[in-house]
């Protein structure tokens, strides 16, 4: 009997596992954007298009599983990561940790709500129905000179800088 209790239990633990994660990607889709995961390919792509040095500072607009927040730590740049998904903060934390990167932090909030001042370059897989918000807290809050780097999507009317493989670069 007891052993059946704690198997009930172990499943209820995962379904409101499994039902906080699907609202917090509710939640993001409505706000923001879903968690859509970039490829290798993509992330290469990026990082080979940012033509500012390894101590600026950069933000991952939605850092998921932080695998762009990682791979840029590992350049050398001074990398945050927001996220508003705290399951997938977690994991983000614990791959920073594993991999003891000191220059990558992961924040969870609403990337709304975060200032850019201080950031040179902002990277993105963001979606189309929020860019122009977007583009609007990036003028007022970032920096002349400052890098966008966009994954698949183009920042409204605003001039590109370079292109190429899906990936859309940015000045401020």
């Amino acid at each position: 009997m007891i052993i059946k209790i704690f198997i009930l239990i172990f499943w209820l633990v995962i379904l409101l596992i499994l039902l906080f994660f699907l609202l917090y990607m509710a939640f993001a889709t409505i706000s923001a954007a879903p968690f859509v995961p970039t490829t290798k390919k993509q992330i290469i792509k990026m990082l080979s298009m940012i033509d500012k040095p390894k101590t600026s500072t950069v933000l991952e607009l939605g850092s998921g599983d932080g695998r762009i927040v990682l791979s840029l730590a590992r350049q050398g740049f001074q990398t945050i990561g927001i996220e508003i998904n705290p399951l997938l903060c977690l994991w983000s934390k614990i791959l920073i940790k594993k991999n003891k990167l000191k220059n990558a932090k992961i924040i969870n909030a609403n990337f709304w709500d975060y200032d850019l001042k201080d950031i040179d370059i902002l990277t993105m897989y963001f979606i189309p129905h929020r860019m122009n918000k977007l583009a609007k807290k990036i003028k007022k809050e970032m920096k002349p000179g400052s890098l966008i780097v966009s994954n698949a999507f183009k920042l409204g009317d605003w001039p590109i800088h370079k292109q190429g493989d899906g990936v859309y670069v940015y000045v401020v």
